[in-house]
């Protein structure tokens, strides 16, 4: 892997909040929103990802290969299936399956396989207990199913670039006897690993299906990357919510309403609903369960906007008030009601005009309020339900349009204010939120999101960005090769 530090142009000595400040300005600069169907700021805006991710968050039990010491593999893939290419096998030669015999078992292609004529891939395990009070040859290393799913991908396309038959596919194992990979040799199903006999089954199966096919030209760019895309339809791009090269990970961000589109535009996967309902009747808060927070954002941002273009009031603000309330649209009340914001069936007394509740729907439920000095209580309460999200946020914001105080608008001062720091302050000062720390809350979440890019219907980049995985290929900067 590139040194991290030179990927975000920063010292190794830089502090915390200029590493943060320079992944967040690179980030602006290459995420994939900005710049749709640019495969060159995919690239790149992973490589800021894995540079940020190896400072933030160095795991021994993550090998970055050939980094700086010539030993490791050539692929590194890690727990969530992502792939990098730490060298070029036509090119570099790497310590990954040299060294004397170990224990009694493998070691069928001692002599045979050598570190000049193989490919290493070197595989993220986990551990079920302290990591640090781990041995090799322990029985309590698993994969995750996302990892071997890019192992099978991985190998497939190497088998078909470098022309190698099934049975050279080996364990490092049989080379040297050395307990490797250690969920493959030990074959104890340990959580969600396979053994080694069903990873060859699998991989099989996966060429025989048609899998990943480049054909045997050594011509063939290794940086050909294949992405399974989660939109409402193939032709309409504006609504992908992301890509991925794992399949699994695809299929768990599609809600109701899209579907799995693999590189050549087929549908591969819907997942069970009627689309057709919830497109009528609008977003339902169901559509977002369990999407990622990122997901959510990104899917539900331009309702702020159109909101904001009829009330007058930041989407920002609105869309901040959403994640905090809602939950990112998790919460039991957005789950069963839509209702996103907590309104209750009466607020002070108070009626207000183009409210698109229709005076009858409740959902009843325990909540927590905060008796204004931090302290909480709990009381049974009867809450507006709404046929689709899109009538909560509605109806949000004609309260707070709307609502009074007496003969005075409870948030008078609020339609039009374009400082969101502002708007809330006057939302808070109207009495809307009982905690008192709700202004802080807010204006994090709208910095954490950039959620001020709605206020101008441009695309939302989250500071911390949830990076699509993708297989990479690296350009070094060295005297010479050797």
């Amino acid at each position: 892997m590139t040194d991290p530090y030179a990927v975000l142009g920063v010292s190794r000595d830089a502090s915390e909040d200029e590493i943060k400040s320079a992944y967040r300005k690179l980030a602006k600069q290459y995420h994939p929103d900005l710049h749709p169907g640019d495969e060159e700021c995919a690239r790149k805006m992973n490589e800021i990802n894995a540079a940020y991710d190896a400072i933030k968050n160095p795991q021994p039990q993550q090998s970055y290969g050939g980094y700086g010491g010539g030993y490791g593999g050539h692929y590194n893939i890690f727990f969530d299936g992502t792939i990098y290419k730490s060298a070029d096998p036509k090119t570099a030669i790497l310590w990954h399956c040299g060294g004397g015999l170990q224990g009694s078992g493998g070691h069928s292609f001692h002599g045979i396989c050598t570190n000049s004529n193989s490919i290493g891939i070197e595989c993220a395990c986990k551990y079920t207990e302290d990591v640090s009070d781990a041995s090799g040859d322990s029985g309590k290393w698993y994969f995750t199913t996302e990892t071997q799913e890019s192992i099978v991908y991985l190998v497939s396309k190497l088998m078909d670039e470098y022309g190698i038959g099934i049975d050279h596919v080996i364990r490092h194992y049989d080379v040297t006897g050395k307990i490797c990979p250690n969920p493959y040799v030990k074959n104890n199903n340990l959580r969600t690993s396979w053994t080694w006999d069903q990873f060859k089954a699998r991989l099989a199966e996966y060429r025989k299906s048609g899998g990943y096919t480049t054909g045997s030209s050594a011509e063939t760019p290794v940086q050909e990357t294949k992405f399974y895309r989660v939109r409402k339809s193939w032709s309409d791009a504006a609504s992908q919510l992301g890509a991925y090269t794992v399949l699994v990970n695809a299929k768990a961000n599609c809600p109701a309403g899209y579907a799995v589109f693999d590189w050549n535009g087929k549908e591969i996967y819907r997942p069970e609903g009627k689309a057709e309902e919830t497109a009528t009747r609008g977003l339902q808060a169901s559509a977002l369960k369990g999407i990622g927070e990122a997901a959510v954002v990104q899917k539900v941002g331009p309702l702020f906007t159109a909101d904001m273009e009829k009330s007058g009031i930041l989407a920002s603000v609105t869309a901040a008030q959403f994640i905090l309330e809602s939950g990112y649209g998790q919460t039991e009340l957005a789950q069963g009601a839509n209702n996103c914001f907590g309104m209750k069936k009466s607020l002070s007394g108070n009626t207000w005009a183009g409210s698109t509740w229709d005076g009858k729907s409740i959902y009843t439920k325990k909540t927590q309020e905060d008796d204004g000095k931090g302290n909480l209580y709990t009381i049974t309460a009867d809450f507006r339900k709404y046929p689709c999200v899109e009538d909560s946020i509605g109806d949000h914001s004609a309260y707070l349009l709307g609502a009074k105080n007496g003969s005075a608008l409870r948030y008078a001062g609020l339609k039009g204010e374009r400082n969101y720091k502002k708007a809330i302050q006057i939302i808070k000062d109207g009495g809307y939120a009982t905690d008192t720390k709700y202004v802080s809350k807010i204006c994090s979440i709208i910095e954490r999101w950039n959620l001020t890019a709605l206020d101008t219907a441009g695309p939302v980049v989250p500071s911390d960005p949830e990076p699509a995985p993708q297989e990479q290929i690296w350009y070094r900067v060295r005297k010479t090769w050797a």
